[in-house]
């Protein structure tokens, strides 16, 4: 309930970019729109993946900034970061499409008529069945995609640094990652 109370808190009025993923991590404390009080609250993954959201939509995150205000001017920018199931999967299941495919109905239903974006990043190739849905459902050309594909989250594809806690080796897998975001916002804000 608190993720959902959350998200709705941020969410933009008029939603110009979606930004879907797979689901939400196990760690509320890694819950993207759950303003965090200090930098090391955050997981390593989930702070990479963070800052790397907020800098590619032109946050600046070096200003003395709470999590909060930065948040809310992400939502200013008509930016919203969703899941495509409302509740954490299981590690083992992020490298299975299934349970996202049988998402699929509920997801399409709530582009299309609650957050109806003009246009939605994909980030995570487990989600690469859906965009054939998206198409049939009159939304591929809203589909920001890198080569017809989804964008990757290291966090979820890099099998290496997946479960790592160091810090540097997730910081190792993100500059490019941030790029690529940076390059499909960019071309619309």
């Amino acid at each position: 309930m608190e993720r959902l109370e959350l998200a709705t808190r941020f969410r933009p009025i008029h939603i110009d970019t979606l930004i879907l993923y797979p689901a939400p991590p196990e760690r509320s404390e890694d819950y993207f729109y759950r303003p965090a009080r200090s930098l090391d609250e955050r997981s390593p993954h989930a702070r990479a993946f963070f800052d790397s959201l907020l800098t590619a939509a032109g946050g600046d995150l070096s200003a003395a900034k709470t999590e909060e205000t930065l948040l809310a001017e992400f939502q200013r920018a008509g930016i919203f970061v969703t899941e495509c199931c409302e509740c954490p999967v299981q590690d083992a299941a992020i490298s299975d499409s299934g349970p996202f495919v049988r998402m699929a109905p509920s997801l399409l239903r709530r582009l299309q008529f609650s957050y109806k974006p003009k246009r939605i990043l994909i980030l995570s190739s487990e989600l690469t069945p859906l965009i054939p849905l998206f198409r049939q459902a009159g939304l591929g050309e809203n589909l920001l995609l890198r080569d017809g594909k989804p964008l990757d989250i290291p966090a979820f594809n890099d099998s290496a640094s997946t479960f790592a806690t160091d810090s540097r080796s997730v910081g190792n897998a993100f500059p490019r990652f941030r790029a690529e975001i940076t390059a499909a916002l960019s071309r619309f804000l």
